[in-house]
């Protein structure tokens, strides 16, 4: 019998990204804020003066009238923030606790376990990702080894949602539609055949991602949209969907004059926010 985790996945999503902010780790993630402040909520790094008073005329202006005064403030911006060492790529997934000894992988575990499906081509988005990032960025699926809202809560409170999560990286599930697990830590089985798979840590790989020389903030994002763009450029349709979920963000008008040269800042910032929302992942900046 499989159940589903009875929490959904952004919850899930939320709780991980901070614990990780309030580790010190985070220094900026598009997206991740209530607010639609420029992408910071209260785990990350960014003052508080800085969010709230200098920008908070931002936070209900829609992004594609944002777009001159992103470029006005991006230099500024780029002096606050840290050196930006590493870059963080999640997938998070919501998996299905299985108990029953009649199970398809049962057999593997003699026990309980999760599991979760593998788009194929996310997937391969993912691996190309993982791939151009040449160190310099983590692209990891997280799922948690529980499945009761009562245990995520409780998580949660004692923050251990990231010791409690099972991390694979992407490189380790070519070629499966599957993944299954029974605790937490880097361990599983990708499937259809079998395949044990033990990831590197996800404390490993944040430790020797901040090992690396720090690139100024606004390069790094210029840099994280340049590797997108290459990791989609044979994929016909992921560039199709790109091009709809910028012209979404900045109007069919404003995407050629407002975003429509690639070097800028604020093409770079529009170009992460699309990929996170066609490909389902999200982008940590760790400095």
């Amino acid at each position: 019998m499989a159940k589903t985790a009875e929490f959904e996945e952004k919850t899930y999503e939320k709780y991980f990204s901070q614990e990780l902010g309030r580790r010190g780790l985070v220094s900026f993630s598009p997206g991740q804020c209530a607010e639609n402040s420029l992408g910071f909520d209260e785990a990350f790094w960014v003052p508080l003066h800085f969010r709230f008073l200098r920008f908070r005329h931002l936070m209900s202006i829609p992004w594609l009238r944002r777009t001159g005064i992103y470029n006005e403030i991006a230099k500024e911006l780029g002096s606050m923030m840290p050196n930006s060492r590493f870059n963080l790529f999640i997938q998070y997934k919501r998996p299905e606790f299985v108990s029953a000894s009649r199970a398809k992988e049962w057999g593997f575990w003699k026990r309980n376990y999760y599991q979760y499906k593998i788009s194929k081509e996310q997937q391969k988005t993912l691996e190309k990702l993982h791939a151009l990032s040449e160190g310099r960025a983590a692209v990891v699926y997280a799922s948690p080894a529980l499945w009761k809202l009562d245990d995520l809560f409780d998580a949660h409170q004692k923050r251990n949602v990231v010791a409690r999560s099972n991390i694979v990286t992407v490189d380790k599930l070519v070629g499966h539609g599957r993944y299954t697990y029974v605790e937490a830590g880097n361990t599983g089985k990708a499937h259809s055949d079998p395949l044990d798979v033990e990831s590197t840590s996800f404390e490993s790989l944040i430790e020797e991602g901040l090992k690396r020389k720090g690139l100024p903030f606004n390069q790094n994002i210029k840099n994280v949209a340049k590797l997108i763009e290459d990791a989609i450029r044979d994929d016909e349709r992921a560039k199709t969907l790109m091009s709809q979920a910028l012209t979404a963000f900045a109007g069919p008008l404003e995407i050629t004059d407002a975003l429509g040269e690639p070097k800028t800042f604020t093409y770079a910032l529009a170009t992460i926010e699309a990929f996170c929302d066609v490909f389902g992942v999200s982008f940590y900046v760790l400095g």
